[in-house]
């Protein structure tokens, strides 16, 4: 169990990295709070482009839309009537759907709940991180040394933050190729002795996102990702 006081952060520290989130996820932009990819089989959705994914469709990442849905029923938190079946999966079969002219005021109204949202969806992401660290010293006690390394300061709590919501864990074994996973797990595991955590966090998450491409599936190009992550990732000693 992680001392929860090392992850303590004020309202306004969770504002700031929320923002910055949305800054990497959607440019701060609304016509990005609802965005699917021509590169990707789902839609992403939110300031963290949380996953929604259609119902036939077999990839291994999480669908953390719903998990977001799910918290937001949970804490009776209202949502749109067009979102109320979002269980049985996403609310456009495919891209094509996604794109037709009538899909165009459902998208609307999701922006506009969503902009109306992101507290709510700063709070997930605050606390899905927790709960994750958590599960992460469960399963690997020797993780926390490099974790309170992390938390000591308040970039490498948003480190930690944005990590966790762009890719995962790293304990789900369905998110993973073959043996090879890519989450926070997997970096902390992979951190080189280096008096900079953040830089020993930066080196180590390209690392482990290089060797995710070469175990990916060549039908999904995942190297076309890897300079956009790359400048992600830089992006953390600007914070």
């Amino acid at each position: 169990m992680i001392d929860r006081g090392l992850f303590n952060i004020s309202p306004d520290k969770l504002d700031i990295i929320a923002e910055k989130i949305y800054q990497n996820e959607c440019a701060q932009k609304r016509e990005y709070l609802v965005w699917w990819s021509e590169n990707e089989e789902f839609p992403s959705l939110g300031i963290g482009h949380f996953l929604w994914l259609p119902k036939d469709i077999n990839v291994p990442f999480e669908a953390t839309f719903k998990r977001f849905l799910d918290v937001c029923i949970y804490d009776d938190i209202e949502i749109p009537k067009l979102l109320e079946n979002y269980r049985s999966g996403c609310l456009w079969r495919n891209r094509n759907e996604f794109l037709d002219a009538k899909s165009y005021v459902q998208i609307e109204q999701i922006k506009d709940w969503l902009e109306s949202t992101k507290d709510i969806q700063a709070e997930f992401l605050y606390s899905r991180a927790l709960n994750m660290l958590e599960d992460i010293i469960e399963y690997d006690p020797a993780a926390l040394i490099n974790i309170k390394k992390l938390l000591s300061t308040d970039l490498g709590k948003f480190v930690v933050i944005d990590y966790v919501n762009f890719k995962g864990s790293g304990l789900n074994f369905s998110e993973r190729y073959g043996t090879q996973g890519w989450g926070l797990l997997q970096v902390l595991q992979n951190m080189k002795f280096n008096p900079d955590p953040i830089d020993a966090f930066i080196i180590s998450a390209i690392e482990v996102l290089k060797l995710r491409i070469e175990k990916s599936p060549p039908s999904r190009n995942e190297n076309i990702f890897l300079n956009g992550w790359i400048k992600r990732f830089e992006s953390y000693r600007e914070f």
